[in-house]
């Protein structure tokens, strides 16, 4: 009886023993959890493993950082010091030998990011590929304005490689003027308006919003030329005199307008320039001004970058 027993048990252990190792063993399950998937150079990110393993426990982690650096921590820390974005990949190992891989993207973008247009022209006949031109002209009679007449620069913008999670801190667009005309005020002479040549004041360089982001630079005109708010973004004075508008720098501010870009809508807009009378001296027109300034291909042709920059600084929401 007792060789019966002893058979049994043997035969029992055996089949255990068969039976453990036809059983499969389970991969682990991992999802990995961040501080942040977006943020600015140098942007610190805190990992952690969200590891299980249902018939057995988790004997490693391997990070892998994408930027040539790895960790076998379970919750590791690493700073990511320049813009681009990281495949970041996680590997799990069970006791057992097993394994999982889980991914995700790290998006890093430059503290400061300098855009040129994706398109610009102007609607004017006097310009040519290396320079975009604006004027106004405001025909004067005895009785006062009879008629205005614009040309507009257009220029056209994609910030769209920007990732949402990151705000605009400050923002400005420059353009370089290479040309300014004399322009005229209305002068006075016993209550009778003329016009006369004033060398020695200033113009107004104003900047505009156009939602319209579908105009074609190669055939812009009066006739097509998108609509726009007439309310400026901003303003800049130029001065005139014995040239000294010319060959510089002028700057408009652009952080309002951007961050509401960036908080409400899609990140491609048209900017639109345009001379303006002084917006301080209400009844006293420009009658006649211009101003030119070097498109990205006049730059290119100059070797220089005098090209139109919109230059933006990021920070993380």
């Amino acid at each position: 009886m007792k060789k019966y027993l002893s058979l049994i048990v043997i035969c029992s252990l055996c089949a255990f023993v068969l039976l453990s190792g036809c059983i499969e063993n389970k991969p682990p399950m991992v999802n990995i959890l961040t501080s942040s998937t977006v943020g600015i150079a140098p942007l610190n990110v805190s990992f952690s493993a969200n590891a299980t393993d249902q018939d057995g426990s988790i004997d490693t982690y391997l990070w892998d950082f994408g930027d040539g650096t790895t960790s076998q921590e379970q919750n590791p820390t690493h700073i990511f010091t320049s813009p681009s974005t990281y495949n970041v990949s996680l590997i799990v190992t069970d006791n057992s030998g097993a394994s999982t891989n889980s991914f995700l993207l790290i998006t890093v973008v430059p503290p400061q990011v300098v855009f040129s247009p994706t398109s610009e022209a102007d609607t004017s006949d006097l310009s040519n590929e290396t320079i975009l031109y604006c004027e106004k002209y405001v025909l004067m009679n005895d009785t006062g304005i009879a008629s205005i007449a614009h040309k507009e620069i257009y220029l056209k913008f994609n910030l769209s490689a920007i990732p949402d999670g990151i705000q605009v801190d400050s923002a400005n667009i420059m353009l370089f003027v290479t040309d300014l005309g004399f322009f005229e005020k209305q002068g006075y002479e016993k209550g009778i308006p003329y016009p006369k040549f004033d060398n020695s004041g200033y113009l107004f360089i104003a900047v505009y919003e156009c939602e319209n982001t579908s105009w074609d630079n190669s055939v812009l005109n009066d006739s097509n030329a998108p609509s726009y708010n007439h309310t400026p973004i901003d303003y800049q004075q130029i001065t005139s005199y014995e040239g000294s508008g010319e060959n510089i720098w002028v700057s408009w501010n652009m952080t309002v307008f951007l961050q509401k870009i960036f908080f409400h809508r899609t990140k491609q807009f048209t900017l639109v320039f345009n001379v303006e009378p002084d917006p301080y001296q209400v009844g006293v027109p420009i009658t006649y001004g211009y101003a030119s300034f070097r498109s990205t291909q006049g730059a290119v042709a100059h070797g220089s970058e005098t090209y139109p920059q919109l230059i933006v600084n990021f920070s993380k929401k």
